[in-house]
């Protein structure tokens, strides 16, 4: 159930799947491949004027790549599988707080590894916050600047190329 006069259905706040879902897989994308060096995306924009439904694929160097799919009207597994040259990570459920992970190589097992649950799925970030805050760092280890300015090139990037202008500026 969606509610078209929410912030995800809302493009002066910058509302669409790109925004409010994407960001979560492309930052994990870029955890693991970096920068990258090509941008596709394509997208539906609904009657409320934001991207209901958006795909990007990205090329990073060596020819690796990632695929990141979001939505607001469409419901997604929310699963991450991670592929190699030596085989796959699959991260169940909601990549950002999966309960397991299992790695599968060809010929053997899967290895099967359970993860502590938190609080909620993003509390970890809170405490990182007030961590950095607190010590008055102005750069985090697990998600430093550069790699929010990554992910912020990428959604850009991907609005610019669905037809969607840019996010516009808010003032508080």
């Amino acid at each position: 159930m969606h509610w078209e006069g929410s912030q995800p259905f809302r493009r002066d706040l910058g509302g669409g799947a790109l925004l409010d879902a994407a960001v979560y897989p492309m930052g994990l994308a870029q955890m693991i491949f970096g920068t990258f060096t090509e941008i596709h995306a394509t997208g539906m924009i609904g009657q409320s004027g934001v991207d209901e439904q958006t795909a990007i694929l990205c090329r990073a160097e060596g020819g690796r790549f990632a695929l990141a799919q979001a939505a607001i009207t469409t419901t997604f597994k929310g699963d991450a599988t991670i592929y190699g040259t030596e085989g796959m990570i699959v991260i169940p459920g909601n990549f950002t707080n999966p309960p397991w992970c299992e790695l599968h190589r060809p010929g053997r097992e899967p290895e099967h590894h359970d993860f502590t649950p938190t609080l909620h799925r993003l509390s970890w970030q809170a405490e990182a916050f007030q961590w950095y805050v607190t010590r008055g760092e102005t750069d985090a280890y697990l998600a430093p600047r550069v790699a929010t300015l990554e992910v912020a090139r990428v959604l850009d990037e991907a609005r610019h190329q669905i037809g969607l202008p840019p996010v516009p500026e808010v003032t508080l």
